[in-house]
């Protein structure tokens, strides 16, 4: 594929307006090109007067094979983050559909850093599927909380505990993971 991405607009150290847009072969990542569809995607990104405030939306339109024929495959996005010294928010709307099914959802997450190397959050999902003519398919909720220690500008450690609902259930699932981010 092919991809552009800039901004203009200086402020300071970064530009107001970002944007990415790209043409990609449409045959998924990593694959030769099967035929003559393509994937377009975009984001514009709107970095706000407010420091660390940025509003921004994307695009993915596209085909997909599915049972020897091609079927739309579309899917966007609206969300904003917020970054100061002690507080981080992010949150993020998300629609799409494919041949028979549609889906929304989205998620809020807030945090606060204790020192600049330790953090807390907590985070809310919500993802719901439902055919073209309405009938539900699934509904899932999860509330997160966790811990963040990022040991370097490389080295991250975090431990989350995350409370799980699915569609027609009364019960939870209680999750705890951990996880070592490493960059190279």
């Amino acid at each position: 594929g092919l991809q552009f991405a800039g901004g203009f607009i200086e402020r300071k150290d970064f530009d107001i307006i970002n944007y990415e847009v790209g043409v990609f072969n449409g045959s998924g990542i990593n694959k030769a090109d099967a035929d003559k569809y393509k994937d377009y995607v975009g984001r514009l990104t709107v970095n706000t007067p407010l420091d660390g405030l940025a509003v921004s939306g994307s695009f993915h339109l596209g085909n997909i094979a599915e049972e020897k024929s091609r079927v739309a495959y579309n899917r966007f996005a609206a969300g904003f983050k917020y970054d100061s010294e002690t507080l981080f928010s992010r949150a993020e709307y998300l629609w799409g559909s494919d041949n028979s099914v549609q889906a929304s959802g989205g998620y809020g997450l807030l945090g606060y850093k204790f020192t600049p190397r330790l953090y807390g959050f907590g985070k809310y999902d919500q993802m719901y599927v439902q055919t073209k003519e309405g009938e539900d398919v699934s509904e899932t909720n999860a509330i997160t909380a966790g811990l963040g220690y990022r040991l370097n500008s490389k080295v991250l450690f975090r431990l989350q505990y995350q409370l799980l609902q699915e569609t027609g259930t009364s019960r939870y699932l209680n999750n705890v993971g951990g996880a070592v981010t490493i960059q190279f």
